[in-house]
């Protein structure tokens, strides 16, 4: 009788322990079939208002994006006083309006010989005026001097930025008919608002080098 309780002890032994894990694993596989399947459902699944949160946020990045991106459309006013090497000083004011990357200006000397100039500006290179740019641009020269003439100008601008306020700005103008002119003009940013130096060169008949100092308003 004890020899055949020694032989069969292993076998109940072995069959407690199934039994006593067979709920933890019927748990188990009723998780996985059940409730892990019914997450991936959620996870996966498409749901309205999933799509409206969606939108809705893809909304708001539209509108912070229209008020920080920078407007097509640029414009400022310039006002400056020249000292010339020779001659009288005068007062000689500009203007223009950007459209992306296309532009009209125009300027008037208040000198003793008054001209005024009229040029279709052209954007190569850069987003704006007030930035770094190349800009190119033709137009008409009217001056004033015995009789009203007109004379074809061309030539190009670039305005470099060395910190975020400060830059140089260049231009050279080529007058076909009475000769060239250029000028270099450091200038410090205040926001919307421009204060420049400029040293003016020229070989124009009529006309002397010297140094300029203004202001230019952009909005």
């Amino acid at each position: 009788m004890k020899f055949l309780f020694t032989l069969l002890l292993p076998v109940f032994l072995a069959a407690f322990v199934a039994v006593s894990l067979a709920p933890a694993a019927r748990a188990d596989d009723i998780y996985t079939i059940v409730v892990k399947k019914n997450e991936d459902k959620h996870k996966y699944g498409f749901w309205l208002s999933d799509w409206i949160e969606t939108r809705d946020k893809m909304r708001l990045m539209d509108l912070w994006l229209a008020l920080h991106s920078p407007s097509p459309y640029e414009f400022y006013l310039q006002g400056d006083y020249q000292f010339p090497k020779s001659g009288n000083n005068f007062f000689h004011v500009s203007g223009a309006a950007f459209a992306s990357i296309f532009g009209l200006a125009a300027e008037r000397d208040f000198s003793a010989t008054p001209e005024t100039l009229a040029t279709f500006q052209l954007r190569v290179f850069g987003f704006h005026d007030q930035g770094t740019n190349l800009t190119v641009f033709g137009g008409l020269n009217m001056r004033d001097q015995t009789g009203f003439s007109t004379e074809p100008v061309g030539g190009a601008a670039m305005t470099v930025y060395l910190t975020r306020f400060f830059g140089v700005e260049g231009t050279f103008r080529r007058h076909f008919n009475t000769g060239n002119r250029y000028d270099v003009s450091p200038f410090i940013d205040f926001k919307a608002l421009r204060v420049f130096g400029s040293y003016v060169g020229t070989n124009r008949v009529g006309e002397a080098s010297g140094v300029a100092f203004g202001t230019r308003l952009y909005f």
